[in-house]
């Protein structure tokens, strides 16, 4: 019987490898008790006695790709059966056993080692996937190493960078309020709106680079939250108010539209503010003139697969929270882009967010805020018609504990 040659002594295995010892005790019993004769088997090399014992009896060697494995033996004399003729000698009954068993051994040991080379392969392929892991998540550990030393320094280059830019702008902005007041001379109208125009642009820049600094404290989990008992319809009027120059500049209605006795939320009236204006002043920086915006802030049951509070799993019970939604009647966005708007710095048209002012940050930084409560927000649009974004923020304590760990 030839094994493949990779089998050799690079794979060394035992008898016990090939055949499990309760099969070859099956087979000594089906032989001796269909043929009336003695026989016992060994694994491996047989003891001295064991030997000794051969010289009387009949051995067997069960071997295979030139290993000695163990050695079947039949016993002499043999107990004479009806089938065997007295006038056979013992050594032919033996001879004739032999011939029987050796092609059923032969054939199980080619098993057996098929079955033995399958699982070394899987072993092996085991131990290599492992390295393989292993390697991978070295990698990877590095990998971290290196982000997050990246992260540091863009943290602090931005700090850097934030401070340094600060410190003139807020000089320039303090000067252009120094000239439009007059008091270093009056100034022709055209100066005055060239003034004008510097300042806004300065107090522009000014709140991108706070935007700036807020969504990189967000990315590490470093936004601070000052918790407190908020009342939504006295902070969505306050926006709405605050906003109203815009709206009635390009003629734009804006509706406001709370339920009666909606309950107080508990979170950052400052970052709660900072959500909704944000949303609101996208709603009416997208929207044509004579447009339409409405705000709405109602309660509603969240479904139990958006629960993600630590109580979410117990009974199975739904949890409230407040709904607010901002629509609007401007441009929409493709489908293709809803998911992506909330990534930092992207912007479904660069053209139109730029005649608008747009940067990208915005809404990143919302999502942040909503998340940092324990909330969600998501948007429906359709390009042509409009859009409108949803925030749910969890009323219940399950869900405010979970969330207050910032």
């Amino acid at each position: 019987m030839q094994a493949p040659e990779q089998a050799g002594n690079e794979n060394p295995f035992e008898l016990s490898d090939l055949i499990p010892p309760s099969l070859l005790e099956e087979i000594r019993g089906a032989f001796q008790k269909s043929l009336g004769i003695t026989m016992s088997f060994c694994i491996g090399a047989p003891t001295k006695e064991q030997a000794q014992s051969d010289r009387e009896n009949w051995p067997i060697p069960i071997e295979f790709e030139g290993r000695h494995l163990g050695v079947f033996r039949i016993h002499l004399p043999i107990k004479r059966l009806p089938l065997w003729n007295p006038s056979i000698p013992d050594t032919e009954i033996a001879r004739v056993v032999e011939s029987l068993l050796r092609p059923l051994l032969a054939m199980l040991l080619w098993m057996g080692y098929r079955s033995h080379l399958a699982a070394q392969v899987q072993l092996q392929s085991a131990e290599l996937a492992h390295r393989t892991i292993e390697n991978y998540k070295m990698r990877l550990e590095k990998s971290e190493g290196v982000i997050q030393s990246a992260e540091r320094i863009k943290a602090n280059l931005l700090a850097t960078v934030s401070h340094e830019l600060r410190t003139p702008l807020t000089a320039i902005i303090g000067y252009s309020d120094l000239l439009l007041s007059g008091l270093a001379g009056e100034l022709l109208p055209e100066q005055a709106e060239y003034i004008e125009t510097i300042r806004n642009k300065g107090e522009e820049l000014l709140a991108l680079i706070g935007a700036m600094i807020e969504l990189s404290k967000s990315e590490r989990g470093a936004i601070q939250l000052d918790r407190t008992q908020v009342d939504m319809r006295a902070l969505l009027e306050e926006v709405v108010q605050t906003l109203s120059f815009q709206a009635e500049k390009k003629q734009i209605q804006v509706e406001l539209d709370v339920e009666k006795d909606l309950p107080p939320f508990f979170g950052d009236p400052l970052r709660l503010r900072q959500v909704f204006r944000n949303l609101l002043e996208n709603a009416l920086k997208f929207t044509d003139e004579g447009g339409k915006v409405r705000l709405c802030a109602k309660t509603k049951e969240i479904p139990q697969e958006d629960v993600t509070g630590p109580g979410a799993a117990i009974f199975g019970l739904p949890r409230r929270a407040l709904e607010i939604s901002v629509t609007d009647t401007g441009i929409g966005i493709d489908p293709a882009h809803q998911e992506r708007i909330f990534e930092p710095f992207f912007q479904v048209d660069a053209s139109a967010s730029r005649s608008q002012g747009g940067t990208g940050i915005g809404l990143a930084l919302v999502k942040s805020l909503v998340e940092a409560h324990g909330g969600r927000i998501r948007v429906e649009s359709k390009v042509g018609q409009g859009s409108t974004f949803f925030v749910s923020l969890p009323l219940d304590e399950e869900e405010r504990e979970g969330s207050r760990l910032d």
